[in-house]
């Protein structure tokens, strides 16, 4: 993704001296969006095709890029760096009054935020649901974002995308003095706590197998890596579960579960 972006920046940048000459340059996106790339005393901006002012000509670059998360305006500073977005009507999504110091439109639809070396998110909308605290972050539908430690590996934080968290399916009925009632089993959720009823709870509070791990107690962490694939394949063979990869295109390992603690069932 930011390849696509380095690359229709520096076609821009490459096409500055003809936008500069005609002040309008239409463009074309490859989602069908329709606009005018222009220049002002003060830099950049974007107009759409009846000439209404999307983006301000004031800035250092606005590039547009089209993504299955919606096409977005990326504002560049006079430094060169991509701090804020905007949509395509002109709204402020992430204003440069945040000073990130970089941010990325992913195709998940979240938006990648960079201050101080550290990595935060925000949803499609501008809000900021992770603050930038963590190395590096990933996502992935069904375990939700992970975030590199100091030692380079990935490991679940247990957040997910606001309104698109994974359905609850470690819940139990159990009843008591005050009738029928669910109870969360499992990581961080809170159990039924009440004084008069809480010990008859818990007795008649039934394990359940871990959903994620499916009581194995590991599950496998794999992400494709550029390095080397299909140039240089060095073929190897897990010993855990006889998996044969290359190992310089694809990094596959075994790790605790970290939605049971190791344990394949919620208690």
């Amino acid at each position: 993704m930011k390849k696509s972006i380095f690359s229709l920046v520096m076609a821009l940048v490459c096409s500055s001296s003809i936008v500069t000459a005609q002040l309008r340059n239409k463009i074309v996106a490859d989602d069908g969006f329709v606009f005018f790339s222009v220049v002002g005393p003060g830099g950049f901006g974007a107009e759409s095709v009846s000439g209404r002012v999307i983006i301000p000509p004031k800035y250092g670059m606005a590039a547009y890029i089209p993504s299955p998360a919606g096409g977005w305006f990326y504002v560049y500073t006079h430094s060169g760096k991509p701090k804020a977005v905007f949509s395509k009507t002109g709204q402020s999504i992430i204003p440069l009054s945040r000073g990130y110091d970089d941010v990325a439109v992913m195709d998940e639809g979240w938006i990648s935020v960079k201050k101080n070396d550290k990595y935060g998110a925000c949803d499609m909308s501008g809000r900021e649901f992770l603050p930038p605290i963590y190395n590096s972050l990933l996502y992935d539908e069904e375990t939700g974002f992970q975030a590199k430690d100091d030692d380079g590996r990935y490991r679940d934080i247990n957040a997910w995308i606001p309104g698109r968290e994974p359905k609850r399916e470690d819940v139990v009925t159990t009843q008591d003095n005050n009738g029928v009632m669910p109870v969360f089993d499992g990581g961080d959720n809170s159990l039924y706590n009440n004084s008069s009823s809480s010990s008859t709870t818990n007795n008649q509070k039934q394990r359940k197998t871990c959903t994620r791990c499916r009581g194995e107690k590991r599950v496998v962490y794999e992400k494709s890596v550029n390095a080397g694939y299909g140039l240089d394949m060095k073929m190897t063979t897990c010993p855990e579960c006889g998996k044969s990869y290359d190992k310089t295109g694809l990094v596959h390992r075994h790790e605790t579960c970290t939605s049971c603690r190791g344990l394949g069932y919620y208690e």
